[in-house]
């Protein structure tokens, strides 16, 4: 059986997509990944990751920002408002690359198999 995964959603011009592509962004992600990010889903985006997931996921900034918020929450502190807008003008030189690294360093951590998939 293959483990649940939650769409990356490629939202941008095409010149854009074409350089997300050449830059190996993925098309999915392990579903714990946002899927744990739960309650960072609903005051971003007022929805449960399971309906963004249903709507065609998050693009690589919207998944960098719900994590930012998750990691912020866990450690016992809060994002700048300047710290909450970065993450909507990154553009796929900047948001690929990062996700890619944040997504690596998730599978890496400790614990990381016993977190919850829902």
């Amino acid at each position: 059986m293959s483990e649940r995964t939650f769409p990356v959603l490629w939202q941008w011009t095409r010149v854009d997509g074409l350089r997300a592509t050449e830059l190996g962004c993925p098309r999915e992600v392990p579903w714990a990944f946002i899927g744990e990010c739960h309650a960072e889903c609903q005051w971003n985006h007022s929805q449960t990751p399971e309906r963004l997931a249903e709507r065609g996921g998050l693009g690589p900034e919207e998944m960098l920002a719900v994590r930012a918020l998750f990691d912020a929450a866990r450690e016992g502190r809060t994002l700048t408002r300047e710290q909450r807008h970065a993450f909507w003008t990154m553009k796929p030189d900047e948001s690929v690359p990062k996700l890619k690294a944040a997504l690596e360093a998730w599978l890496l951590s400790p614990g990381r198999e016993t977190r919850r998939e829902s």
